[in-house]
């Protein structure tokens, strides 16, 4: 099995006159195996055992009228320690057959970050390259006693979807200078949209569409972000 660690570390500093630039994080891509079958794979079935066992408690949200998909599990749920990114990565890979992951590898990347109860592993998942909207996953790891002390995901299963975009960034930024009288912060980001977790909009199937950060123009309804559909133009979420 090949083992390698790829960390990506990138600092982007977009000098557009606005006060809500974001700030990116240390991603990392972190493999153990060349595919999702290199991984050994849990079952429900051996969830429910070891919940039986009072060993975990997990829920499993899997409802066909929605387009996400929940995990949450309490507790160390795999059958060896947790040392790291590899591991961690492991552990979650270990979910691929009831995640129905394809290609956990490429489908996953995670980044890291220190909290007051362990180390917190974030997951930001993607399709074919593009980020999922709203399509992530949290491992909280006790570094002391090398144990998973909780995994949440909300994900989203993407059965085929055409990735190459159709609108042009000349055309995003005219839509926006029709219908805002704000500028534009960074540059527009191809997503696949998924709509808004916990909201009707949920329901929705993904589409490819593009984000687009607004510069805030210092009154209290003001919008600084929009979602626009790649195949329609229409703007089709707005955030306050």
């Amino acid at each position: 099995m090949k083992k390698r660690i790829l960390i990506i570390m990138f600092a982007i500093l977009l000098l557009t006159g606005c006060s809500n630039a974001g700030n990116y994080n240390e991603y990392t891509t972190a493999t153990v195996g060349d595919s999702s079958s290199d991984y050994k794979q849990i079952s429900l079935d051996e969830l429910d055992a070891l919940e039986t066992e009072g060993k975990i408690n997990y829920s499993f949200l899997d409802s066909e009228k929605r387009s996400n998909k929940e995990i949450k599990i309490d507790g160390h749920f795999v059958d060896f320690d947790i040392n790291g990114y590899d591991s961690v990565f492991a552990a979650l890979a270990s979910l691929a057959d009831i995640m129905k992951l394809q290609d956990v590898e490429n489908e996953m990347k995670v980044y890291l970050q220190s909290g007051s109860h362990g180390e917190i592993y974030s997951f930001q998942q993607y399709y074919k390259g593009v980020e999922v909207y709203n399509g992530r996953a949290m491992i909280i790891v006790d570094v002391i006693g090398k144990k998973i002390l909780r995994l949440s995901t909300n994900y989203y299963i993407i059965d085929s979807l055409d990735t190459k975009p159709k609108l042009n960034l000349k055309t995003l930024y005219k839509t926006v200078s029709d219908n805002y009288s704000v500028d534009i912060d960074g540059e527009p980001q191809l997503i696949i949209y998924t709509g808004e977790v916990d909201s009707e909009d949920a329901l929705r199937e993904p589409v490819l569409a593009w984000r687009i950060n607004l510069c805030l123009d210092g009154t209290l309804d003001s919008l600084d972000r929009i979602i626009i559909d790649d195949s329609t133009g229409e703007v089709i979420h707005e955030r306050k």
